[in-house]
């Protein structure tokens, strides 16, 4: 049995126009990528706390973003206002980041420098565009739905009280909405 998550979320950040661009499916089973832009920028509050990670100076901020309240520290000697996921805006790298309840946290582990780019080719699949809210509705569609769903998609259960208790426990998504 695979217990590790399946990442399905491509996030590609332009600093010049502002805009982040979010690929993602409603599941891993789901062939078809939704893919929906948002142009709010992050609001950060910064505060005077300070911490050493590794051999940085790391300075805190506070914001409230997708439903959760997280706290990041970043580094100015690190002059790349980027972080993981869709956190961006501060005056430095985020080198840590977690929401006030411990549910989810990043820390960098290495930063270099590559030569290559990134190169992102899912062009064997359907691309639908949508808004935010309109993905997000239909993917708590699809996991209030996902057993009767899935039947309709072939799969069997030779136990389906077992498979709905199984996938009852709805996923711990970064983003709360409804």
């Amino acid at each position: 049995m695979n217990h590790g998550t399946k990442n399905t979320l491509v996030v590609f950040k332009n600093y010049h126009s502002q805009t982040i661009t979010t690929h993602d499916k409603l599941a891993p089973i789901i062939s078809e990528h939704y893919v929906y832009e948002e142009s709010s920028p992050i609001e950060w509050e910064l505060l005077e706390d300070t911490t050493s990670i590794g051999s940085l100076t790391c300075f805190a901020a506070t914001t409230t973003f997708g439903g959760r309240k997280w706290t990041a520290w970043y580094a100015p000697e690190i002059p790349v206002p980027d972080g993981p996921f869709k956190f961006k805006g501060l005056p430095g790298l985020v080198i840590r980041i977690a929401d006030s309840t411990g549910t989810w946290e990043y820390e960098l582990v290495d930063f270099k420098k590559e030569a290559n780019q990134f190169a992102f080719n899912c062009s064997d699949a359907e691309h639908i565009s949508v808004t935010k809210r309109e993905f997000f509705k239909q993917k708590r569609n699809f996991y209030d739905n996902r057993i009767a769903i899935m039947k309709t998609m072939g799969y069997t259960f030779t136990d389906e009280r077992e498979a709905r208790k199984l996938h009852s426990k709805d996923n711990n998504w970064i983003e709360l909405h409804p």
